[in-house]
């Protein structure tokens, strides 16, 4: 609402609000598994069922939504993300390794430089 009244403004509020009434009802929420929103089951070519989601793109031979299929993806995936943070700190190390020998080699090369210009001078 704005700050300053309009002499019209209770006649359109109630204006809407009728026409709101009007409006056909929300619908209610999905009182089934909500985990199995979106999937849909196909049989392959063995018969053996699959499911997809066409709004992830993906598609599974077990049901995402059972909870023993559940655990091992989060055990999967904990044992997956252990695995990346070792090799990233794998990797930190190597480049640390790195940095300090390529400073140290720049170092020793202006070192032999300044060496050389000072006895150039002299």
């Amino acid at each position: 609402k704005s700050q300053l009244k309009h002499p019209l403004d209770d006649y359109f509020f109630a204006l809407v609000h009728e026409e709101r009434k009007k409006l056909p009802k929300k619908r209610t929420a999905y009182k089934g598994d909500s985990r199995k929103i979106g999937w849909m089951p196909f049989l392959d070519d063995m018969q053996t069922p699959f499911y997809v989601s066409f709004s992830k793109n993906i598609s599974t031979y077990y049901p995402p939504w059972d909870p023993q299929y559940q655990e091992s993806a989060h055990r999967i995936q904990r044992a997956w993300r252990r695995k990346m943070a070792a090799r990233y700190r794998l990797h930190r190390a190597a480049v640390t390794i790195q940095r300090v020998y390529r400073g140290h080699v720049v170092r020793d090369a202006v070192g032999a430089w300044r060496a050389e210009c000072a006895a150039l001078c002299i």
